[in-house]
């Protein structure tokens, strides 16, 4: 349950990092991690496929795409 409410809260900060600094692959994987621990799971799929986009060197972040089912 603090796992969710921590994620949710994450969620809107990544999602705020996202819109303003749009080219950083952090921001997005950071949104999409939060995502996935709140069930987001169409989000978490679209920001962790768009920080891959934007830096395709992050292997953890690849396979936690996959294991999303993407």
């Amino acid at each position: 349950r603090m796992r969710r409410a921590r994620g949710a809260d994450g969620g809107t900060g990544g999602e705020e990092a996202g819109q303003r600094v749009p080219a950083s692959a952090p921001a997005h994987g950071f949104y999409g991690l939060c995502a996935a621990c709140v069930g987001d799971l169409a989000t978490a799929r679209r920001e962790l496929a768009r920080s891959l986009e934007l830096n395709p060197d992050q292997p953890t972040l690849r396979q936690t795409l996959a294991d999303l089912g993407r």
